[in-house]
């Protein structure tokens, strides 16, 4: 009898069990029918929701491109800017009615075309009237500029003020735009001349903008282009124009000296560096360049010996290292690897391997301004090859040097390996060594 009833209970569960599993599968059907059935929203939806606030951040923090436009709206005031985010906003539909999906796709695009909304008084013509006249993302995001902003011609290379949280740069453009000479705008670091000035306006486009100033700048004062480049990748390229004053003085000593090798040139300027750091009152007036590589060598090589003496070893940055192994095979396998040198020694070592002067970086590597990693290579036989010695600054995390030997520009596959190191450890790449460091 016990029997008879305990089996009665367990096929009473099992028709339980059964019903309740027909029930998630019906429930699961109709999930699926109603979601097969709802029609996904539009990209102009989207944009009117978040216009009128009514997505939240939560609806969007797993979309980037979308978080971005939500952030761009949400710096912009309902009660102080709405003529702003409307113009934002119409800017954002217009550009998805004329299919530019690619300028839509890309958050840099997406900030900058928040900054020219801030400008809405500046606004020349009707959004609705722009065409678009390319399948190309940054022609369309010139012609978009121009169309809103331009009356005049306005060089390709000043677009990149949009990229930039500067309201003196973004001035520039709108000035120029509507016919005012660049000298007469306020905020320019540098003396601008005419010639400075026409030279600064047809500068190569693939130039930063601080380097295209530098470039004007040089070629203002009667240098050459090749002059120009070699000033750009010194540290003047990259000192965002302080100390100018004494700095424009170097820039035209340097113009008048020909038949000069860009590495001197480089030492002559971080001896200079250092002589106006130590002398307020230091002056180039006076000085032939025969005199100052004398100087610039007594204190480059009094410099190693301090250096050798007082910085032989420092802590690792923390920036991580990097290995890559590649080949299925495990006898057959090649590495790829970035390690921090951190010795005076390794330096001395790397400098003489890759025959550049990579050694008198030991005070800046001591004193955490900059970090020194070597890229090699190791094969199957386990023999070694350097293929680059890399230069990060700390302070922007950005990487600015990468060297093959004697000062070459690194071969493609050493380019792959520090891009996906930077990318791991959240780097950023300098456009100088993109452009000229990285075949």
């Amino acid at each position: 009898m016990g029997n008879y009833k305990s089996n009665r209970t367990k096929k009473a569960e099992r028709l339980e069990r059964l019903k309740r599993k027909e029930q998630r599968e019906q429930r699961l059907q109709a999930a699926l029918k109603q979601k097969k059935h709802c029609k996904k929203k539009s990209m102009s939806t989207i944009i009117e929701q978040l216009f009128d606030r009514k997505l939240t951040k939560s609806d969007v923090h797993g979309n980037p491109i979308l978080y971005t436009i939500y952030n761009c709206f949400a710096a912009l005031s309902v009660t102080r800017n709405m003529r702003r985010r409307r113009l934002f906003k119409n800017i954002l539909l217009h550009l998805n009615d004329k299919k530019c999906y690619k300028l839509l796709q890309d958050t840099t695009y997406i900030r900058a075309i928040a900054k020219m909304a801030s400008y809405d008084t500046w606004v020349l013509r009707p959004i609705e009237d722009w065409q678009r006249n390319s399948h190309n993302m940054y022609k369309q995001f010139a012609s978009l500029l121009r169309h809103c902003f331009c009356q005049y011609e306005v060089p390709l290379l000043l677009d990149k003020v949009w990229f930039q949280n500067d309201h003196v740069r973004h001035l520039w453009y709108l000035n120029v735009g509507i016919g005012k000479n660049i000298r007469k705008c306020n905020g320019l670091p540098i003396n601008m001349t005419k010639k400075i000035a026409h030279n600064f306006m047809h500068a190569p486009e693939k130039l930063e903008l601080d380097e295209a100033l530098r470039y004007g700048q040089v070629l203002g004062m009667g240098g050459t282009p090749y002059t120009a480049k070699q000033i750009i990748a010194s540290r003047l390229g990259r000192n965002n124009f302080r100390k100018e004053e004494f700095w424009e003085k170097v820039v035209l000593f340097f113009t008048n000296v020909s038949m000069l090798a860009s590495e001197k040139m480089h030492e002559i300027i971080d001896y200079l560096d250092y002589a106006r750091r130590q002398d307020n009152d230091y002056s180039i007036k006076g000085r032939n360049i025969d005199s100052l590589l004398r100087a610039s060598d007594e204190w480059h090589a009094e410099t190693q010996k301090e250096k050798a003496n007082q910085y032989k070893i420092w802590e690792p940055c923390g920036v991580q290292e990097f290995h890559k192994k590649e080949g299925k095979k495990e006898e057959r396998q090649t590495i790829y690897e970035i390690i921090e040198l951190l010795t005076y020694k390794s330096l001395q070592q790397e400098g003489r391997r890759m025959r550049h002067c990579v050694g008198s970086y030991a005070y800046d590597c001591a004193k955490k301004r900059c970090s020194i990693f070597s890229l090699r290579y190791i094969n199957h036989f386990g023999l070694e090859q350097a293929l680059a010695t890399i230069e990060v600054n700390l302070k922007s995390m950005t990487i600015v040097q990468t060297k093959y030997k004697c000062n070459a520009a690194i071969n493609p596959k050493a380019k792959l390996v520090i891009q996906q190191w930077a990318r791991k450890e959240k780097l950023k790449i300098s456009s100088w060594v993109l452009k000229y460091d990285m075949r």
